[in-house]
C-alpha cells in the first residue's frame, strides 16, 4: 500500500520553515554535513526530493523522514 503524499505547505509558510537538510544535519544530527552535501549535488542533477533520496541511499529511515517533516511543518506554527 502507497503512502499518501503529505499536504504542501502555502508559499507563505515555505519561507518560514527550516530547510530539511539543516534540520537532519544539526537538529536531528541523522546525517552528516557531508553526506547532506553529496544528496543536494545529486539532487540538483535528478530533481528527486531530498528525503527520498536519503531513504534509498539508506542514511535515515521513513520514520525518521516523517518525524523531521512532522517537525519541520510544526516550526511554521509555532
Amino acid at each position: 500500500m502507497e503512502e499518501e503524499e503529505p499536504e504542501r505547505p502555502r508559499a507563505e509558510e515555505e519561507k518560514l520553515m527550516p530547510m530539511l537538510g539543516a534540520l537532519l544535519v544539526y537538529k536531528f544530527q541523522w546525517v552528516s554535513e557531508h553526506q547532506l552535501a553529496v544528496a543536494l549535488e545529486k539532487q540538483r542533477k535528478t530533481k528527486q526530493r531530498l528525503g527520498e533520496m536519503l531513504v534509498e541511499a539508506g542514511l535515515i529511515t521513513e520514520a525518521q523522514l516523517r518525524k523531521a517533516l512532522e517537525y519541520q511543518r510544526s516550526a511554521v506554527r509555532r
